[in-house]
């Protein structure tokens, strides 16, 4: 009754009149309206309906489609009032809240599929920022790299630095961000007809996303490209702009530039590391407001490259049991990986490089040594154990040091290969052994030497109970040949029997 009074009265006075209420039409409702979230349907929910009508039985609800309208009519008029105020403002503040994602990644503004939006620096030290939104799809990635070399050659830069797109925040392979970029870059160089876009960085903070860059490009752009390899920083203070800064150099060495296939040679310095051969510099500029935050910094830097490096040491013998295999491996290895391997003041040898490259170098060398070491086993065991194969026309042949090692370690579930390269699967309690080509059985027998004796090979193990055995010769063998030439050498009578 109290609103009635205060804002219907005329309503309040026709009922106490036993006047009935006359219906009146909607004419204000978009207010409320714009300044709430509740879509246009609501005016044509049962409930709300019946809630507007308990408020004020007279007035009538316009359509979805009259409310429509009134919100775009009170949109226009107030675009307008805004054009107006701001032709008339001399300075303009803007602000907008963030909005964050289901993975809590925060958001300003939304940037159209495949398209740059570019902003002024502000303080940064560059002419331009531009910003890009890769959507985890190698394709747009693809085509936002091409448009970023074509863009900065409109724009006349002489240089732009690329970030490894979704690469990051993103969590995409980085395989595939690698593939996308160094593709686009290449798609937007070879198109574009360049005259003032000289160089082109990627800018890499991961070193898994690195090493597949580095990847990448030698699969794309192949050995035409500068090369460098890392090398310890060491700090030099500067002076840029009015800041304190400082300079952290790398010292590396380098293979000589070659010309590049492309029209304009790009700067791949930072994606393809290979062995030193010459001596080069790389600079990084650190700027801060205070010469404490510079060298601090600084030291941060230091720390984090180094936190990546590892040096092994390993002794002379080392090196020069390799194999010329293995030592061609071990090259190729530390050409491939960028590593440093030279000889100490010592003698023995040091390599030096990124932690995962100086790890692989020396697992190969560890399995090698393994190698040997079996090798060595296997070797003192054939001359004291010996497993022999029957061959096609009867006669014994032994088998290969390594075989006759996993045979009497009983390591046979993945068969062995004989002399002829024939694979056998093995049955050790018949000591029978099946060729896995042609289902051939033969057989196996396994024979013990003596310290000062070997055995021959078509000869059997007497048992541990037997002292003496008398083996008559077949007359057709070899043996029995030999046996009766060795015999006329001293006697001249005829032989009857060996």
């Amino acid at each position: 009754m109290r609103h009635l009074r205060s804002t219907h009265p005329a309503i309040l006075q026709g009922a106490e009149d036993g006047i009935p209420p006359v219906p009146r039409p909607a004419t204000d409702t978009a207010g409320p309206s714009k300044q709430g979230s509740a879509p246009f349907t609501i005016v044509e929910d049962e409930g709300f309906r019946a809630f507007v009508k308990k408020l004020d039985p007279s007035y009538v609800l316009p359509s979805r489609k009259v409310l429509k309208a009134m919100v775009s009519e009170r949109y226009d008029k107030a675009k307008e009032k805004t054009m107006e105020d701001l032709q008339k403002a001399e300075f303009v503040s803007l602000t907008a809240n963030m909005w964050s994602s289901i993975n809590m990644d925060g958001y300003l503004a939304q940037v159209t599929s495949g398209q740059i939006f570019t902003t002024p620096p502000g303080g940064f030290p560059c002419k331009t920022i531009m910003h890009v939104c890769g959507e985890r799809d190698a394709s747009v990635i693809k085509t936002l790299a091409k448009a970023i070399v074509v863009q900065c050659e409109h724009g006349r830069y002489r240089s732009v630095a690329i970030p490894a797109i979704c690469a990051g925040q993103g969590a995409l392979d980085a395989k595939v961000v690698a593939k996308s970029i160094l593709e686009g870059v290449k798609d937007g160089v070879q198109g574009a007809n360049l005259q003032y876009l000289r160089t082109i960085r990627i800018i890499l903070l991961k070193i898994n996303v690195f090493l597949e860059f580095k990847a990448m490009a030698q699969q794309i752009f192949g050995g035409n490209t500068q090369l460098t390899a890392p090398a310890p920083l060491v700090p030099t203070n500067v002076t840029s702009r009015g800041r304190s800064g400082s300079t952290i150099s790398r010292r590396s060495q380098s293979r000589r530039s070659q010309s590049f296939s492309l029209q304009h040679s790009l700067d791949l310095s930072s994606l393809v590391s290979a062995l030193p051969v010459t001596e080069n510099t790389a600079a990084f500029l650190v700027i801060g407001h205070t010469d404490n935050e510079v060298c601090d910094a600084c030291r941060e830097l230091q720390r984090a490259y180094e936190s990546q490096c590892s040096t092994h040491s390993f002794h002379p013998e080392e090196i020069e049991r390799l194999t010329q295999d293995e030592m061609n491996q071990l090259l190729s290895k530390v050409d491939s990986l960028h590593l440093k391997l030279e000889q100490s003041s010592s003698g023995g040898w040091e390599l030096k490089g990124l932690k995962d490259g100086v790890n692989e170098v020396v697992r190969l060398i560890q399995d090698a040594l393994r190698r040997q070491v079996r090798e060595k086993d296997q070797a003192s065991l054939f001359t004291q154990v010996t497993w022999c194969i029957l061959g096609p026309r009867g006669v014994w042949q032994k088998v290969p040091p390594e075989e006759n090692y996993k045979l009497e370690r009983e390591d046979v579930k993945d068969g062995i290969i004989d002399a002829q390269g024939v694979k056998w699967t093995v049955d050790l309690r018949k000591l029978e052994a099946t060729a896995c080509g042609s289902g051939h059985v033969t057989s196996l027998k396994r024979l013990e030497n003596l310290l000062d004796f070997s055995l021959p090979i078509n000869w059997d193990n007497m048992s541990h109970s037997d002292l003496l055995k008398v083996i008559a010769l077949d007359q057709q063998s070899m043996e029995y040949q030999t046996v009766k030439a060795d015999f006329k050498k001293t006697v001249t009578k005829t032989v009857l029997k060996v």
